[in-house]
């Protein structure tokens, strides 16, 4: 529930009509802030459950965000990218200490990992569940000294998953002009790494606002 994750639920809501799931105890919280009425259109989540959906399956793993300097303070609201009012900043506050990771298998068997970043290995380790692609947390050249650091990083998480593909989360504000940040360089880094360690795994570098498909399987022409 971290600002940046949540801040357009309202428009979200207004045109989808979707189902809400959310780990339990941010639920009300979450309600609170975005004026939601309706108690159905929530479903709380907790850590280490299984859930049938049945257009996909969800799994649920205990996380912990990446270390982003003050945001655990909890004797102050955390930063936030956007103007919040204190509701808001608890909600935000609620996201750092309440982070979930989660696996999504669609019908084809197609495997989902979600990642909030900070690998820990007594409470997840995702070898195990098997993904075809890991959505994590990028990170950033500030938190490991420079690039290199934080591409090495990257590839060891790559690496550990056991993942084909992995996708960059939490990386928007790095598609900017301004961004002093080569996402093109930093892909090739993390992928050279993959390579010199023989790993079959990949950093893909999505072009922002276009849309892709992912397909298991054999296709016939």
């Amino acid at each position: 529930t971290h600002t940046d994750h949540v801040f357009s639920l309202g428009k979200v809501i207004e045109r989808f009509d979707p189902r809400i799931l959310v780990h339990g105890n941010c639920l009300l919280q979450l309600a609170k802030v975005y004026h939601i009425q309706d108690p159905y259109r929530m479903f709380p989540l907790q850590y280490g459950q299984s859930y049938d959906f049945g257009d996909f399956r969800l799994r649920t793993y205990p996380a912990q965000h990446i270390d982003i300097t003050g945001m655990m303070d909890l004797t102050k609201p955390g930063p936030a990218p956007f103007s919040v009012d204190e509701e808001e900043a608890l909600l935000n506050d609620m996201g750092a200490v309440f982070n979930m990771n989660f696996l999504i298998v669609t019908p084809d068997n197609l495997r989902l990992a979600f990642d909030g970043g900070e690998h820990i290995p007594a409470l997840n380790d995702w070898r195990e569940a098997a993904p075809n692609v890991l959505f994590r947390h990028i990170d950033m050249p500030q938190l490991y000294g420079d690039l290199d650091g934080a591409a090495r990083h990257m590839a060891d998480s790559l690496e550990r998953s056991g993942a084909e593909y992995l996708l960059l989360n939490c990386a928007q504000g790095l598609y900017r002009d301004d961004n002093p940040m080569d996402l093109h360089q930093y892909a090739e880094t993390v992928n050279g790494l993959m390579a010199a360690r023989g790993g079959h795994g990949r950093l893909f570098n999505c072009e922002m606002g276009r849309w892709y498909t992912l397909a298991p399987g054999i296709r016939r022409d």
